[in-house]
């Protein structure tokens, strides 16, 4: 642990900080990373198949685990520890309990409507 470090020796605490931290750091680049492929491929208009967490579990925990944390005690406190960094980042992927919670209620849960134009009818309006 870094607490164990001594104070004398910025290297060693510099190189065991990078070794506590780089695991998680890098899961949440990866994170943000995907959100942004996901995000640019629906405004390309790209189908994303959200409730499916064997397809893509990072996308089924953002699109809709996420927003299903709303009305769920026990999603919700998963969700405020991953978002706030208060646990690593692949803990709520492993919590398979959890998964299995939020895929029942997806199935449950009504499916979002699309609000304003479609990409076609924007591109239609932003080139006019």
């Amino acid at each position: 642990m870094l607490a164990e470090l001594a104070d004398d020796d910025p290297k060693a605490t510099a190189l065991a900080f990078h070794a506590e931290v780089s695991e998680d750091d890098e899961a949440r680049f990866d994170s943000a990373s995907a959100e942004d492929r996901d995000r640019a491929r629906l405004w390309r208009g790209e189908p994303l198949d959200v409730t499916d967490p064997d397809s893509s579990l990072a996308l089924f925990i953002r699109m809709t685990l996420y927003p299903l944390a709303q009305s769920d005690p026990d999603l919700w406190r998963a969700t405020a520890r991953r978002v706030n960094a208060l646990e690593r980042m692949t803990a709520l992927e492993r919590d398979d309990g959890l998964i299995a919670r939020a895929h029942e209620l997806a199935a449950d849960a009504p499916r979002p409507t699309r609000v304003g134009p479609s990409r076609d009818e924007l591109l239609a309006v932003v080139s006019s």
